[in-house]
């Protein structure tokens, strides 16, 4: 499951709705094992009492084991009912570094390298996307793929108003989507 992404929750119960004044409980706990102990910890603010759970984003912490417990009762009918799921989360890319090398370039333009090292995720391939911005709002994607490194890349003047930086923001995205982003600034007069 992505920390990263809005999800909601919906209990399959076909005959609840004949029920009347079912009252819904939930609770999101961090389970935490350590050396022969497991603690529990309940996860704050969400709304937890509705026919639903929603979960916003990055609320869940990446590569975290998870429980959630619904109760929902009827006093009008003395029920009760329980049920739980135990689920870990996506991990994200981590671990690594990215760096930029300039090089000797026989034209106009300045010759770049730009390479990631030791960026490790249990969920491979990683994939990287590079992007880059002149203006420090508006990015364009200059590689994507799974090398780590975007082999020679040239780029035009930096602006003088920036200081000739030109900003470099790299995403590295697991199999399954959860993503890490480095920023690198690059001067190019």
């Amino acid at each position: 499951m992505f920390h990263s992404e809005d999800f909601e929750i919906l209990p399959l119960c076909p005959q609840c709705s004949s029920i009347p004044d079912l009252h819904w409980s939930w609770r999101v706990l961090k389970i935490c094992s350590q050396l022969n102990s497991t603690t529990e910890g309940q996860i704050d603010n969400l709304v937890l009492n509705s026919s639903q759970l929603s979960i916003p984003a990055n609320t869940l912490q990446p590569d975290t084991l998870y429980k959630i417990q619904l109760n929902a009762t009827s006093y009008a009918r003395n029920l009760s009912g329980y049920c739980s799921y135990e689920f870990q989360t996506n991990d994200v890319p981590r671990a690594g570094y990215c760096d930029v090398k300039s090089h000797k370039s026989a034209t106009l333009l300045n010759a770049f390298e730009t390479t990631c090292y030791a960026w490790y995720d249990r969920d491979q391939p990683l994939n990287y996307e590079y992007w880059y911005s002149t203006d420090g709002a508006i990015y364009t994607l200059f590689y994507r793929g799974e090398l780590p490194t975007t082999g020679l890349t040239f780029f035009k003047a930096g602006s003088p108003e920036r200081g000739f930086v030109i900003n470099v923001k790299i995403i590295i995205n697991d199999r399954l989507g959860e993503s890490t982003i480095q920023f690198l600034n690059i001067k190019v007069s």
